[in-house]
């Protein structure tokens, strides 16, 4: 076979571009991919959007994106609009109800470190139990920023879980872990000073969630955690110092 016959058969054009490549012609489309409906309206992009290229620097400074392109910006203004109180409302209690049994759950692990008792109740208990119970509001933070309607339901969300969680830290102190008898002092100290040490924790680190969260919302940018972590460290540093005090008292009082 000549290659003129060669040429005539598998290319039967002469244009040298990708573009007369078969598989780029529509008419040399598979029908599998031909015959594949169109996404509508309705369509849940979340997925595509994360993996997609229009954020990525080089692209930002070589060209802006087309108007029909599936950008983050795009896609955070279209569900911001579609999410309606009701589901946001729905979210907010489900991350008031998380918050707490999750940080008790890693509560429990952090227990497990008996051979470093200090570090543990100075540092480990503190940092375990402030990035757990923000940690499920974090999340949404990052990925689904648009279930928030306002900044004080984020704050409302993060406080509230901090209660759940100081209420069930509360009943296993008073019921399993404190020997009986349990005075009326040991019980108030428990539901007021614990209970507003790990709300007020909480409320720092809201501090750092509404940063990420307002940034996002007013700029349609991708959400920075950044912003947010020196706001949880600052909580972590307040209920470690608030824990080590506890510790040298009844170290050095216990005794009077």
């Amino acid at each position: 076979m000549s290659p003129d016959r060669r040429d005539s058969e598998y290319r039967p054009d002469t244009d040298p571009s990708v573009f007369s490549e078969p598989w780029l012609e529509q008419k040399h489309e598979p029908d599998s991919i031909r015959n594949e409906p169109a996404h509508g309206a309705d369509y849940d992009d979340d997925a595509s959007v994360e993996q997609g290229v229009w954020h990525e620097p080089a692209v930002l400074e070589s060209s802006a994106p087309p108007a029909d392109a599936r950008t983050w910006t795009r896609w955070f203004r279209e569900r911001r609009v579609r999410t309606s109180n009701a589901d946001s409302l729905r979210a907010f209690l489900i991350l008031c109800l998380l918050g707490g049994p999750f940080a008790i759950i890693g509560t429990m692990f952090s227990m497990a470190l008996e051979y470093f008792p200090v570090a543990n109740i100075v540092v480990f208990g503190p940092a375990t139990e402030e990035v757990l119970k923000a940690a499920a509001v974090f999340y949404v933070v990052e990925r689904r920023p648009y279930l928030f309607k306002s900044a004080a339901q984020l704050v409302l969300a993060v406080a509230l879980s901090g209660l759940v969680f100081a209420t069930i830290e509360n009943i296993m102190y008073l019921h399993v872990y404190i020997p009986p008898p349990i005075t009326p002092e040991i019980r108030a100290w428990r539901w007021y000073g614990c209970t507003t040490l790990h709300v007020t924790c909480c409320l720092i680190s809201s501090i750092g969630l509404v940063r990420i969260w307002r940034r996002t919302n007013e700029h349609g940018t991708r959400p920075e955690l950044g912003r947010g972590i020196p706001w949880l460290i600052a909580a972590v540093a307040v209920h470690g110092l608030y824990n080590f005090s506890v510790l040298l008292i009844e170290t050095f009082l216990k005794p009077f």
